[in-house]
């Protein structure tokens, strides 16, 4: 199943069957936990068959985990700080420690503010140490998941070059991942971002009319 948000206040889904066997997608209403108040959401990401959703009330952001199979869902404690500026988000398993994570990036003045959500816990930390000299390159899109990481696309200020930020989630420190040689190929990436396929980190360079994908094969090895 493929979950969809939809316009600003609604998620919708949409089996993979029907992209095969059927001319079109066929995206349907989706009923998730207060689909009714029909609140601003957003879809953090899936990991194990969990999907961690956001929600806005009275400016502020809000998280629950919720398991469609089952229609349980567990909301995350609030931190009551206002949502008056840009956010990237994360959720993923860390299988060090066996507990799943939600993973908040706050952009403001100064540097940015990393917190971290323990379901083992129940409970958020703040996590610093995130370098300086990055920004968020797409600060609404949720990050990526591979080998117990989470992953964005960022932006070096001292060079204006692209780069790939990951934090893993078990010791909870970041580590900057080699991107493609694209100058070998004749055209520098315009604009990068990441994805998982199959358990590889992918990074997806696009440009004025077209755009690669490449596929790490082996995790942390730029060939």
């Amino acid at each position: 199943m493929v979950i969809i948000r939809y316009q600003y206040h609604d998620l919708k889904s949409c089996s993979l069957r029907s992209f095969f066997h059927e001319p079109y997608g066929r995206a349907v209403d989706l009923y998730y936990p207060f689909k009714t108040l029909r609140r601003g959401v957003g879809i953090v990401g899936s990991c194990d068959g969990l999907v961690c959703i956001y929600y806005y009330e009275k400016l502020v952001d809000n998280f629950y985990i919720w398991n469609p199979s089952t229609r349980e869902s567990h909301i995350l404690p609030s931190f009551g700080e206002g949502a008056n500026f840009g956010f990237s988000y994360g959720f993923g398993y860390d299988s060090s420690n066996d507990d799943y994570k939600v993973i908040r990036v706050a952009f403001a003045k100064g540097p940015l503010k990393v917190k971290v959500y323990s379901l083992k816990t129940d409970s958020w930390s703040r996590i610093g140490g995130f370098p300086s000299n990055l920004i968020m390159f797409r600060p609404m899109e949720s990050s990526k998941l591979v080998n117990g990481s989470i992953h964005w696309s960022a932006t070096n200020l001292n060079n204006n070059s692209c780069v790939i930020i990951a934090l893993d989630l078990g010791e909870e420190t970041y580590r900057e991942i080699p991107k493609p040689d694209f100058g070998k190929f004749g055209k520098e990436c315009s604009l990068l971002s990441v994805r998982a396929l199959r358990g590889c980190l992918c990074a997806v360079c696009e440009y004025a009319f077209s755009f690669d994908m490449w596929v790490m094969n082996e995790y942390g090895r730029k060939e």
